[in-house]
């Protein structure tokens, strides 16, 4: 997720070292060591935390389409994930718009990453009749 980026941070600046663009922008509007937002007095701070936001999910939707994306974490009130919401709205067609949710739940990631892989665990038995080699009869003549 740190390593996505968007025009702006198309600029030839070394963000690999750093844990990425998205990673450098989010690191000035929150604590990392607390999971709280820095400037929670300042709405231009804010406006900018959700415009980061809402790209990192307009990206994800763009590449896996999830119908449910969760915003889990200490900064995340219900007013900044419907702030974020309304900002992916601008960005998306209706059809693909996923559900926005949130939690405060600290295992919520880890959990849904679980629910995720358990989907695409399919077990099952398939029979398969097998013949050997062809037959006379089914060879063709040439």
């Amino acid at each position: 997720i740190g390593f996505m980026t968007e025009p702006r941070g198309m600029t030839g600046q070394d963000y690999a070292s750093g844990g990425g663009y998205m990673e450098s922008l989010m690191g000035r509007l929150v604590n990392y060591s607390t999971g709280e937002f820095r400037h929670k007095n300042h709405p231009a701070r804010r406006k900018e935390l959700v415009s980061i936001l809402s790209t990192i999910a307009v990206n994800h939707v763009a590449v896996i389409n999830p119908g449910v994306i969760v915003l889990a974490g200490k900064i995340f009130d219900k007013g900044l994930a419907e702030a974020v919401s309304r900002c992916m709205a601008y960005h998306l067609p209706a059809g693909i718009m996923p559900r926005i949710t949130r939690d405060s739940g600290s295992t919520t990631g880890l959990e849904g990453l679980i629910l995720s892989c358990r989907g695409y665990i399919t077990t099952g038995m398939h029979l398969i009749q097998s013949t050997g080699f062809p037959q006379e009869a089914d060879r063709i003549a040439v």
